[in-house]
């Protein structure tokens, strides 16, 4: 293996992106990747620095580091940023992609003045891997993350036996009670996500998003990559909306708003549920419907949410979020280290 070099996505992004697709990275969405990179642009503006760069071999690319600067931060929009090795790197080789890909992330944070730096990878299975390593060697501290995902690939019926027993009558309620309505690449009805936007702001009690939010995201439904999903009660009021974006394989849950004067009713069961259902007609092989925080990691109101997902699933990934502040610590000298294992051993 050739000497890494390091290319920055910022320097020519369509270069970049052409080099990106033509490798195989085993872990990265690049279809989650484009949505983040179009909903967030349109969200935080000039306020979000597209750091991303990969690690170069010889003029192909070796691994990819997929991250921004915004208020300080280093990470991937709103998770730890991502780091992936490509496939035909072997394993000899991997520490070397790691190693170079932290150098850049180290570059990145002297240059931008970084004060909170987040990475994601996979749960662990036993050994801490190469990546966490070099976090440990950053003072990183590892938080576990939990995320309710349903496995597409099985039929209907083993879905809903995986859905907590409780909630199989509510979402047989919502099947018979409510009427929904699509926005979608084949109905782009702008009306229709409109009259969704209204719902939520009631729901909310004040606008929570920019309305160049709102029209990224209709963008991303026009283009064949999103569903939005409308709830009607018999009566014909619009009571429920629930919207999913297409990843590679993954279908993940974006947002939703629910009548909070109806919350005698299960509003949300159905919907959800319907919106897996139509995933896999999709041909995604996931979904995803968000984190499950642990117990008294948040409000009571968060953590409830997370157990209506995990109830719609039965299943959760696994992911570690490495943190550190730069500058906040230092590595302990080399003298040091000598003393402290001369007291260990």
């Amino acid at each position: 293996m050739s000497r890494p070099e390091i290319l920055r996505r910022g320097d020519d992004p369509a270069s970049f992106d052409a080099l990106i697709e033509s490798a195989d990275f085993p872990t990265l969405d690049r279809r989650e990747v484009d949505f983040a990179r179009h909903y967030y642009t349109a969200v935080r503006g000039a306020a979000m620095m597209d750091t991303s760069f990969a690690v170069m071999d010889g003029g192909r690319p070796a691994g990819v580091v997929i991250c921004d600067v915004t208020a300080g931060r280093l990470s991937n929009v709103h998770i730890g940023l991502t780091v992936d090795i490509a496939s035909d790197v072997d394993e000899a080789h991997r520490a070397v992609v790691l190693k170079a890909a932290f150098d850049g992330i180290d570059r990145l944070v002297a240059e931008h003045d970084v004060g909170d730096v987040r990475v994601t990878e996979p749960g662990l299975a036993g050994e801490i891997s190469g990546l966490g390593q070099l976090c440990v060697a950053r003072q990183g501290v590892p938080t576990l993350l939990m995320w309710a995902t349903a496995d597409l690939s099985v039929d209907e019926a083993s879905l809903s036996r995986n859905v907590r027993k409780s909630y199989k009558s509510l979402i047989n309620w919502g099947r018979r009670e409510l009427t929904l309505r699509y926005v979608n690449a084949e109905t782009p009805d702008r009306a229709l996500y409109d009259a969704f936007k209204q719902l939520h702001f009631v729901v909310a009690g004040r606008e929570t998003r920019s309305q160049a939010s709102w029209d990224a995201a209709f963008e991303w439904i026009e283009r064949g990559h999103a569903e939005l999903a409308l709830g009607y009660m018999q009566d014909g009021a619009l009571v429920a909306g629930t919207m999913f974006r297409d990843g590679d394989s993954t279908s993940r849950y974006t947002t939703g708003a629910y009548d909070r004067s109806k919350f005698d009713k299960p509003l949300s069961h159905w919907p959800v549920f319907d919106a897996m259902l139509r995933a896999k007609a999709r041909g995604c092989r996931h979904a995803e419907l968000g984190a499950v925080p642990t117990h008294g990691a948040v409000d009571a109101k968060e953590y409830q949410i997370g157990q209506f997902k995990k109830g719609l699933t039965g299943r959760l990934r696994s992911t570690i979020e490495w943190s550190w502040s730069p500058g906040a610590g230092r590595n302990p000298s080399k003298s040091e280290q000598s003393e402290a294992e001369r007291e260990f051993a």
